[in-house]
């Protein structure tokens, strides 16, 4: 065999690796989100607040608003620049509302959503 054919040879299993590696992980995150999705409500939320506010007091409220259903609350964007006046920021937050127990319906989502949003205005943080 050539060098040339054999470094075909190991290309090829190398990518052939890789290729199987990122299926298996696809597969298995399509997985855990079907599990997530079974009884969960997944909402997100934007809003604008003064650029030194710590993301922790943005949280604060809609934890408090949301109550136990409550499962899950991440950042998942904090953004900067343009359409924001200069001393603002957008803080993007993705939430999980779940009971182990039942499915929640469209309305206590809503209602849900409704106490959460509310909360961040009387904060002083509204929607983006």
């Amino acid at each position: 065999m050539t060098l040339v054919a054999s470094l075909l040879v190991s290309l090829a299993a190398v990518y052939a690796s890789t290729l199987l590696w990122l299926l298996v992980g696809f597969k298995r995150a399509c997985r855990r989100r079907v599990e997530l999705d079974d009884r969960a409500a997944t909402p997100m939320v934007s809003v604008i607040v003064p650029a030194r506010t710590p993301v922790v007091e943005v949280q604060k409220p809609i934890r408090e608003a949301a109550g136990e259903l409550l499962q899950e609350l991440s950042v998942f964007d904090i953004y900067r620049g343009a359409g924001l006046d200069e001393g603002q920021k957008s803080v993007s937050l993705h939430l999980v509302f779940r009971s182990d127990d039942r499915t929640l319906g469209a309305e206590e989502v809503e209602s849900l959503q409704n106490a959460v949003i509310a909360s961040l205005k009387d904060c002083g943080f509204p929607l983006r």
